[in-house]
C-alpha cells in the first residue's frame, strides 16, 4: 500500500457493496482527510486478499461496515 489510509470500509452483499463503493468516492470529498481504504478498490486483482485486508487493517482509525436489509 503506496498511500496511508484511515478509514477501513467494509461491505456485505451487493446492495450493501453498492453503499460502500458510493461512500468511498463521496468521503473525500467532505472530509478532506478521509483515505478510504476498500477491497473492492484498493488492491490490485490477483494479489493475496487476506494479506491485503490485514495490512489495509493496521493503522486504521475508522471503520465502517456497510449493511442493508434483504428484501
Amino acid at each position: 500500500m503506496a498511500e496511508e489510509h484511515n478509514i477501513f470500509i467494509s461491505w456485505s452483499g451487493e446492495r450493501s457493496k453498492w453503499v460502500a463503493e458510493a461512500l468511498h468516492g463521496w468521503l473525500p470529498l467532505v472530509v478532506q482527510a478521509a483515505k478510504p481504504w476498500m477491497l473492492a478498490k484498493s488492491i490490485d486483482k490477483g494479489t493475496r486478499g487476506l494479506a491485503e485486508v490485514n495490512a489495509g487493517l493496521s493503522g486504521m482509525k475508522i471503520g465502517i461496515d456497510c449493511l442493508t436489509p434483504k428484501t
